[in-house]
C-alpha cells in the first residue's frame, strides 16, 4: 500500500507536526490581522494650524474650525467679584480644552 494512498493514516508525530503547522498559520494570521486594524485606527496627532480667536462680538455668530485649528474665546470677567466665565458641557470628541483659562488682568484706569 502507498504511503499516501486512500488507506493511509497519519502517525501521532505526524499528526503533531501537521497541528503544529495549523496552529502557526492561524497566529500568523491574527498577527497580521491584529496589525492591519492598528493601522487603519490610529489616531495621528494633529499639531494646531492656526488660532482662530472670538470675544463678546461673535455672540450669536457659527464659527467653523478645520482640523487642527484652535478656537480661543477671549470673554469679560471680573473673578474678584466672582463674575467669571465656565464652561458648562464639553464633549471632548468634538473640542478638547488645551489650557486653563487664564486670566488677562486688564491695566487700571486712573481718571
Amino acid at each position: 500500500m502507498n504511503k499516501y494512498g486512500p488507506g493511509y493514516r497519519r502517525t501521532r508525530r505526524e499528526h503533531e507536526e501537521m497541528q503544529s503547522i495549523a496552529a502557526r498559520v492561524v497566529l500568523l494570521a491574527i498577527v497580521i490581522l491584529t496589525i492591519t486594524i492598528a493601522a487603519c485606527t490610529s489616531v495621528e496627532k494633529v499639531e494646531p494650524v492656526e488660532n482662530v480667536e472670538i470675544d463678546e462680538s461673535n455672540n450669536g455668530e457659527q464659527i467653523e474650525l478645520a482640523l487642527g485649528e484652535v478656537l480661543a474665546v477671549r470673554l469679560e470677567s471680573n473673578p474678584s467679584t466672582g463674575y467669571v466665565w465656565e464652561i458648562d458641557e464639553l464633549d471632548e470628541r468634538v473640542l478638547q480644552q488645551i489650557t486653563e483659562m487664564p486670566f488677562d488682568q486688564l491695566p487700571c484706569r486712573m481718571s
